[in-house]
């Protein structure tokens, strides 16, 4: 066969194919497009990776022996919420009780520091009118004197002193508080001399006692208890 014929054969075989094709009303349906994957370049890390250096424990893990699962790092648990701490009620400061000292008999003529509580006076609660006595079995002839009037009063001084009625000279107050006071000087009586030296206690409103030991007439071997109270008038 001639070149000639056999290319016109295939023409007309070709136009029948197309009218053919022309005649179906079947779409054609065409391959769908294929993703070609993104080239990786090396050392580039892909997207949603986070880089990590290489023998780098990525987060979250811990590391392990090779050959050994990976282990996840332990759940630290939150510490419990504590309540705050409340304040220490105020402290109330504290005093000794001081217990009351018991009288102390000073002897006649000597220098005994009365121990009297409280502050300092200048003894003007004192100034007044009192009725005295004294108390005592220690007396010659079994004598006792009498109550007597007395005053507390300011000197021309100015010291505070106890002037017994129909008496000189008075007895020194000194030591003044508002708890006592501390006396001394002479008390005459029929003859008598008696030194009194004590320390005079607040026994109430108005109120002073003490007790001593004095001495009589000068002789320091005769001595006489007693106790002289004082009350205001």
């Amino acid at each position: 066969m001639s070149k000639k014929i056999l290319g016109g054969l295939l023409i007309l075989s070709a136009l029948a194919f197309v009218f053919l094709g022309c005649g179906d009303d079947t779409p054609v349906q065409l391959p769908s497009a294929v993703q070609v994957p993104p080239v990786q370049v090396p050392g580039q890390v892909p997207p949603g990776m986070v880089p990590t250096v290489p023998g780098q424990v990525p987060p979250g893990t811990v590391p392990t022996v090779p050959g050994q699962p990976v282990a996840t790092a332990p759940t630290v648990p939150q510490p419990a919420a504590t309540e705050p701490e409340k304040a220490p009620p105020p402290q109330t400061e504290l005093y000794p009780i001081e217990e009351e000292e018991p009288e102390k008999k000073v002897s006649g003529g000597g220098t005994g520091v009365c121990k009297l509580r409280g502050p300092e006076t200048k003894g003007e609660e004192l100034l007044g009118n009192y009725q005295c006595a004294i108390d005592t079995k220690d007396f010659p002839f079994g004598l006792k004197p009498p109550p007597f009037g007395c005053r507390v009063a300011t000197s021309g001084s100015g010291a505070v002193k106890l002037m017994p009625q129909g008496q000189r000279g008075g007895m020194a107050i000194s030591e003044t508080k508002l708890s006592g006071f501390k006396l001394d000087g002479k008390y005459n009586f029929s003859g008598q001399k008696l030194q009194i030296n004590t320390c005079m206690r607040a026994k109430g409103p108005g109120k002073y006692k003490g007790s001593g030991n004095g001495i009589l007439n000068g002789d320091k071997k005769n001595r006489v208890k007693y106790t002289l109270t004082m009350t205001r008038q």
